[in-house]
């Protein structure tokens, strides 16, 4: 999701557009093919102290198909220290 409103962005830049955010979203609707749906079930995980991705921006990836989300503690860059709530989450997700 991330990436496509990065390139919905950079499209509306080179287009002419401003950077308020609701020239982002005319882009992304504007230049991003709607959604196809996956087979596979998907797991978003977040981090509570991410100013980027909120529990709204994990919420998008239903777009996609049978989605759990996940809110885990601490900052973005958390899982590099494989915390116990993430390695869970995963332990989880594959005994499915």
């Amino acid at each position: 999701m991330r990436a496509g409103l990065v390139l919905a962005a950079a499209l509306a830049l080179a287009a002419g557009a401003g950077a308020a955010d609701g020239d982002l979203l005319a882009a992304k609707e504007r230049y991003l093919p709607p959604a196809q749906a996956v087979k596979v079930p998907i797991t978003a995980i977040g981090w509570e102290e991410d100013l980027d991705v909120s529990a709204t921006d994990l919420a998008e990836w239903r777009e996609y198909g049978e989605t759990r989300e996940y809110l885990l503690p601490g900052e973005p860059l958390q899982f590099l220290a494989a915390p116990r709530g993430l390695r869970c989450v995963m332990e989880d997700d594959f005994a499915d």
